[in-house]
C-alpha cells in the first residue's frame, strides 16, 4: 500500500510525493505527459523500488483519465 500526493502538473509534466506503507519517508515519481517517459526522481529511503513503479502506474492512470487527484490510495494483494 501506498500514498500518493499531488506536488505539481505543468505543461510538460504530472509530479507525486508517494509514501509506502504509512511511513513518513516519501519518493517522488514524474510522468512525460509528451512522452510519457517515467522517472523516479527520488526513491523513499528503506523501500523497494516497486513502490515507486506502482505509483507511476497511477499516474499513467490519471493521465488516461485526464484526474489528477490531490490524494490517493494505491492497495495491492
Amino acid at each position: 500500500m501506498l500514498k500518493l500526493e499531488l506536488l505539481s502538473i505543468t505543461e510538460l509534466d504530472i509530479k507525486y510525493k508517494y509514501y509506502p506503507e504509512d511511513s513518513d519517508e516519501y519518493g517522488i515519481v514524474t510522468l512525460k505527459k509528451l512522452t510519457k517517459d517515467r522517472n523516479v526522481e527520488k526513491q523513499a529511503l528503506g523501500y523497494s523500488l516497486n513502490y515507486a513503479m506502482h505509483a507511476i502506474r497511477r499516474l499513467e492512470e490519471y493521465y488516461e483519465k485526464n484526474s489528477f487527484p490531490e490524494k490517493d490510495i494505491v492497495a495491492w494483494y
